[in-house]
Protein backbone atom coordinates (compact mmCIF):
# COMPACT_ATOMS: atom_id res chain seq x y z
CA UNK A 1 0.00 0.00 0.00
CA UNK A 2 1.58 3.24 -1.21
CA UNK A 3 0.73 6.87 -1.86
CA UNK A 4 2.30 9.27 -4.35
CA UNK A 5 3.79 12.60 -3.35
CA UNK A 6 4.33 15.15 -6.14
CA UNK A 7 6.75 18.02 -5.68
CA UNK A 8 9.04 20.45 -7.44
CA UNK A 9 12.57 19.13 -7.43
CA UNK A 10 14.43 22.33 -6.64
CA UNK A 11 12.53 24.42 -4.12
CA UNK A 12 13.13 28.12 -4.78
CA UNK A 13 12.80 31.19 -2.70
CA UNK A 14 10.95 34.19 -4.12
CA UNK A 15 14.28 35.88 -4.94
CA UNK A 16 15.50 32.85 -6.89
CA UNK A 17 12.18 32.63 -8.72
CA UNK A 18 12.54 36.23 -9.89
CA UNK A 19 16.00 35.51 -11.26
CA UNK A 20 14.73 32.43 -13.08
CA UNK A 21 11.76 34.35 -14.55
CA UNK A 22 14.11 37.01 -15.90
CA UNK A 23 16.31 34.30 -17.39
CA UNK A 24 13.34 32.51 -18.97
CA UNK A 25 13.01 35.31 -21.48
CA UNK A 26 16.46 34.32 -22.71
CA UNK A 27 15.95 30.56 -22.69
CA UNK A 28 12.94 28.33 -22.29
CA UNK A 29 13.09 26.09 -19.23
CA UNK A 30 10.77 23.11 -19.14
CA UNK A 31 9.85 22.41 -15.54
CA UNK A 32 8.02 19.33 -14.44
CA UNK A 33 6.86 18.04 -11.11
CA UNK A 34 8.55 14.98 -9.72
CA UNK A 35 6.99 12.26 -7.64
CA UNK A 36 7.95 9.52 -5.24
CA UNK A 37 6.14 6.82 -3.31
CA UNK A 38 5.61 6.75 0.43
CA UNK A 39 4.32 3.99 2.64
CA UNK A 40 1.52 5.40 4.82
CA UNK A 41 1.65 2.25 6.92
CA UNK A 42 4.37 3.85 9.03
CA UNK A 43 4.50 6.29 11.94
CA UNK A 44 3.92 9.92 10.98
CA UNK A 45 7.32 11.07 12.27
CA UNK A 46 9.15 8.58 10.05
CA UNK A 47 7.05 9.70 7.08
CA UNK A 48 7.78 13.39 7.78
CA UNK A 49 11.51 12.70 8.14
CA UNK A 50 11.56 10.77 4.85
CA UNK A 51 9.61 13.47 2.97
CA UNK A 52 11.87 16.26 4.29
CA UNK A 53 14.99 14.34 3.31
CA UNK A 54 13.65 13.41 -0.13
CA UNK A 55 12.35 16.89 -1.04
CA UNK A 56 15.08 18.87 0.74
CA UNK A 57 13.04 20.93 3.18
CA UNK A 58 13.84 21.59 6.82
CA UNK A 59 11.85 19.55 9.36
CA UNK A 60 11.02 22.78 11.21
CA UNK A 61 9.53 24.37 8.08
CA UNK A 62 5.78 25.01 8.27
CA UNK A 63 4.31 22.60 5.72
CA UNK A 64 1.49 20.14 5.30
CA UNK A 65 0.40 17.39 2.94
CA UNK A 66 -2.58 18.09 0.68
CA UNK A 67 -4.91 15.66 -1.09
CA UNK A 68 -4.74 16.58 -4.79
CA UNK A 69 -8.37 15.65 -5.52
CA UNK A 70 -10.07 17.39 -2.60
CA UNK A 71 -7.65 20.12 -1.49
CA UNK A 72 -7.85 18.77 2.06
CA UNK A 73 -4.84 19.52 4.23
CA UNK A 74 -4.01 16.53 6.43
CA UNK A 75 -2.48 18.49 9.34
CA UNK A 76 0.16 15.79 9.41
CA UNK A 77 2.44 17.64 11.83
CA UNK A 78 -0.30 17.94 14.43
CA UNK A 79 -0.64 14.15 14.71
CA UNK A 80 1.16 12.19 17.40
CA UNK A 81 4.60 11.06 16.16
CA UNK A 82 3.71 7.38 16.58
CA UNK A 83 0.29 7.58 14.89
CA UNK A 84 0.26 5.69 11.63
CA UNK A 85 -0.19 7.86 8.55
CA UNK A 86 -2.92 5.49 7.34
CA UNK A 87 -5.27 7.33 9.70
CA UNK A 88 -5.24 10.32 7.32
CA UNK A 89 -3.76 9.07 4.03
CA UNK A 90 -5.64 6.91 1.54
CA UNK A 91 -3.82 4.18 -0.42
CA UNK A 92 -3.05 4.93 -4.08
CA UNK A 93 -3.93 8.60 -3.57
CA UNK A 94 -1.74 11.45 -4.83
CA UNK A 95 -0.66 14.20 -2.43
CA UNK A 96 1.39 17.38 -2.71
CA UNK A 97 3.43 19.27 -0.16
CA UNK A 98 2.24 22.76 0.72
CA UNK A 99 4.33 25.37 2.52
CA UNK A 100 2.27 27.36 5.00
CA UNK A 101 2.85 31.00 5.82
CA UNK A 102 1.30 31.90 9.17
CA UNK A 103 0.75 35.20 10.93
CA UNK A 104 1.79 35.99 14.53
CA UNK A 105 -1.43 34.35 15.80
CA UNK A 106 -0.79 31.07 13.99
CA UNK A 107 -3.46 31.68 11.33
CA UNK A 108 -2.54 30.54 7.83
CA UNK A 109 -2.10 33.55 5.55
CA UNK A 110 -0.72 31.88 2.44
CA UNK A 111 -0.56 28.44 0.87
CA UNK A 112 2.38 27.69 -1.41
CA UNK A 113 2.32 24.24 -3.05
CA UNK A 114 5.79 22.88 -3.65
CA UNK A 115 5.02 22.42 -7.33
CA UNK A 116 6.08 24.03 -10.58
CA UNK A 117 3.98 27.19 -10.63
CA UNK A 118 3.26 26.99 -14.38
CA UNK A 119 1.50 23.63 -14.13
CA UNK A 120 -2.25 23.09 -14.13
CA UNK A 121 -1.85 20.89 -11.05
CA UNK A 122 -0.51 23.82 -9.02
CA UNK A 123 -3.40 26.09 -10.01
CA UNK A 124 -5.96 23.34 -9.31
CA UNK A 125 -4.50 22.51 -5.90
CA UNK A 126 -4.47 26.18 -4.83
CA UNK A 127 -8.07 26.59 -5.98
CA UNK A 128 -9.21 23.51 -4.04
CA UNK A 129 -7.35 24.51 -0.87
CA UNK A 130 -8.80 28.02 -0.91
CA UNK A 131 -12.29 26.71 -1.63
CA UNK A 132 -12.08 24.30 1.32
CA UNK A 133 -10.66 26.93 3.64
CA UNK A 134 -13.40 29.39 2.71
CA UNK A 135 -10.96 32.03 1.54
CA UNK A 136 -11.88 33.87 -1.61
CA UNK A 137 -9.27 34.88 -4.12
CA UNK A 138 -8.54 38.56 -4.58
CA UNK A 139 -10.05 38.36 -8.07
CA UNK A 140 -13.37 37.14 -6.73
CA UNK A 141 -13.31 39.83 -4.01
CA UNK A 142 -12.79 42.50 -6.65
CA UNK A 143 -15.59 41.05 -8.76
CA UNK A 144 -17.94 41.12 -5.76
CA UNK A 145 -17.01 44.76 -5.02
CA UNK A 146 -17.68 45.72 -8.62
CA UNK A 147 -21.07 43.98 -8.59
CA UNK A 148 -21.99 45.66 -5.30
CA UNK A 149 -21.07 49.08 -6.72
CA UNK A 150 -23.25 48.43 -9.76
CA UNK A 151 -26.14 47.28 -7.60
CA UNK A 152 -25.92 50.33 -5.36
CA UNK A 153 -25.73 52.70 -8.34
CA UNK A 154 -28.66 50.88 -9.99
CA UNK A 155 -30.74 51.13 -6.83
CA UNK A 156 -29.94 54.86 -6.57
CA UNK A 157 -30.96 55.30 -10.22
CA UNK A 158 -34.18 53.38 -9.68
CA UNK A 159 -35.09 55.46 -6.59
CA UNK A 160 -34.54 58.63 -8.65
CA UNK A 161 -36.73 57.14 -11.34
CA UNK A 162 -39.45 56.28 -8.78
CA UNK A 163 -39.41 59.84 -7.40
CA UNK A 164 -39.60 61.35 -10.90
CA UNK A 165 -42.41 58.97 -11.83
CA UNK A 166 -44.38 59.80 -8.69
CA UNK A 167 -43.90 63.53 -9.25
CA UNK A 168 -44.95 63.20 -12.86
CA UNK A 169 -48.00 61.07 -12.03
CA UNK A 170 -49.14 63.45 -9.26
CA UNK A 171 -48.95 66.39 -11.70
CA UNK A 172 -50.99 64.56 -14.30
CA UNK A 173 -53.75 63.78 -11.77
CA UNK A 174 -54.24 67.50 -11.02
Amino acid sequence: MFCKIQYQDNIQTEEQTTIIHSQQSIMSVKEENKEFLVNPNSPVQILIDYICEKVGIDKNEEFDICDVDTGELLNIKSLDAFTYATTVMKPKQTYVLVLLEKDQYGQIQRYDPILCKQTKLCVDVLYRIKRRSGRKSSASKELRRSLNRRRSSNSADSSDFDQKTMTHSSRSKK
